[in-house]
């Protein structure tokens, strides 16, 4: 099939800007329109390039001085290291130590260990594909006795949540230099304190802090046997670095908000559950439907929109709490040196929902089934932006999921599944059952699911694209192989890393694998 005259008589440096600038599948169906479009793809690195990136979830990171085709090789690298779960051998593989009751964290390729009480070891764990040099400092006294932590390497922000001897007080967040370890140089005040004092005791209450941009949100599940709370759920919104409270949304005792995080800077997306009925309900920071800021009760009538999920059917169906495994940042912003010539896109993200029976206490049962849920982000915003001029508008599972989200059920000892998310690849835990030796063989697996992003028609299964890794016999060509006796209790993702997390006796291990 000839191109067109008129395309045939454009310069193929245009050709290529304009077919830069199309999405993933159009591109690939293009090249299978003629011969003059295949070549002309085939034969342009930038193309190459551009198609790879959709492929892989990932994004051009303009402040890489790289050359394009050694990006190219790169990327190919760092894809097919992925595909196949190879790990960079050189040097092994990283091995870190941190008390089992410490605090940790993994975020934008940082790694995060309290040292005592009072101090913190950061790794930035190496990626030889994309050119990331291994990098250790250490805060060795905060001044407090830090209780849990957050961080934000792209803003160079660390968020501190002190555990106070005095347990009337306010719960106090210091907002810190990542870096340094002193107050943050863009807050205005370098302490944010929750007005609530049940906020800091592990008896009265779960704690999550999440931060997206300029804003900080602090999640209590108060206990049920709490009476003088009378609330089932409360989250404080905040701008870091003004310290102002922009929303505090409190769900009455027995309603049914259980999970939250940011959807973006500007919009948040709450978890609900009332008997069978589940849904992501949609609300606007700043502009909160029938609700003068700051404080707002949930009733369940106010949210810009909302995404229903179907009713559980088969053995276990029945009322569920839902829980949220997203990554707010993706690494597109992140600030490092040298800078990475390509990065997690902000597009690939996917939000994980697990769907966790309430009746876990049955006797005919010695397992929890878990539905699980993958969502790519881009769906909630598409469906944002068609609800952005009627208020209050409510999604079908059909209408929204069906197609697009891809779903996998889980059997646990608990109902806690030890996983991780980072843009669209999701880790988790899960173990195999030998006839010698039951539950200690654990299975580290790793799914990407960039290919859900903008599929509308065609829904893909779960296990489209898995690779699996033993995380308890490390046989990976260069390294002895060792039996781990100790039972891998986590286990966390990032663009460059797989870290298992062992716990023997009351030390935890951290073996960083990296690409």
């Amino acid at each position: 099939m000839a191109a067109p005259g008129r395309l045939l008589s454009l310069p193929a440096e245009l050709l290529q800007l304009v077919l830069g600038s199309l999405e993933y599948p159009i591109l690939c169906l293009l090249r299978r329109v003629s011969r003059f479009f295949k070549n002309l793809i085939d034969n342009s690195v930038a193309l190459q390039y551009n198609v790879l990136l959709r492929y892989s979830g990932m994004e051009d990171c303009p402040h890489s001085g790289m050359g394009i085709s050694e990006r190219l090789r790169r990327l190919e690298e760092h894809t097919a290291a992925w595909k196949t779960m190879t790990f960079d051998t050189s040097g092994t593989s990283h091995r870190l130590k941190a008390p089992a009751d410490d605090a940790w964290q993994l975020s934008g390729g940082m790694l995060a260990r309290s040292d005592g009480s009072r101090g913190i070891i950061f790794n930035q764990l190496p990626g030889r594909a994309r050119g990331i040099p291994a990098r250790r400092w250490h805060i060795r006294d905060v001044g407090f006795i830090i209780k849990y932590l957050t961080m934000v390497p792209s803003q160079d922000l660390l968020l501190l949540v002190e555990d106070p001897e005095n347990l009337t007080t306010p719960c106090t967040v210091h907002v810190r230099s990542l870096s340094t370890g002193s107050p943050h140089p863009e807050a205005v005040s370098p302490e944010i304190r929750l007005p609530h004092p049940h906020s800091h005791t592990p008896e009265c209450c779960y704690n999550h802090l999440v931060a997206c941009g300029d804003h900080i949100g602090f999640a209590l599940d108060y206990l049920s046997w709490l009476e003088d709370t009378h609330l089932d759920f409360e989250i404080f919104i905040y701008n870091w670095k003004t310290g102002e409270l922009l929303l505090n949304i409190r769900s009455p005792e027995g309603n049914a908000i259980d999970a939250f995080t940011f959807l973006s800077e500007q919009y948040i997306l709450l978890g609900i559950s009332k008997g069978h009925s589940m849904r992501l309900e949609v609300y606007n920071i700043f502009n909160v439907i029938g609700v003068s800021r700051p404080n707002m009760l949930w009733t369940g009538n106010n949210y810009i929109c909302a995404f229903a999920f179907t009713p559980a059917e088969g053995p276990g169906a029945g009322p569920a709490q839902l829980h949220f495994l997203h990554d707010p940042f993706s690494a597109s912003s992140q600030a490092r040196s040298p800078a990475p010539p390509f990065v997690s896109s902000e597009r690939s993200r996917v939000l994980a929902v697990s769907r966790r029976p309430l009746d876990l206490g049955r006797a005919d049962s010695t397992h929890c089934d878990i539905m699980l849920h993958f969502i790519p982000m881009d769906v909630l915003l598409s469906g944002l932006s068609q609800a952005l001029e009627g208020k209050g508008k409510l999604f079908s599972w059909e209408h929204w999921g069906h197609q697009t989200a891809a779903q996998a059920l889980a059997t646990e000892d608990s109902p806690f599944v030890p996983c991780d998310v980072h843009g669209s690849k999701y880790a988790r835990l899960w173990t195999e059952r030998l006839n010698d030796f039951p539950d200690i063989s654990r299975i580290a697996e790793v799914r990407d699911f960039a290919h859900l992003q903008g599929s509308s028609t065609v829904r893909r299964p779960v296990d489209d694209r898995y690779r699996m890794y033993r995380s308890d016999v490390l046989a990976i060509e260069g390294m002895e192989d060792v039996f781990v006796q100790a039972r891998a209790i986590s286990v966390m993702v990032s663009e460059d890393n797989l870290i298992v997390v062992d716990q023997r006796d009351l030390v935890l291990s951290f073996t960083v694998l990296s690409l």
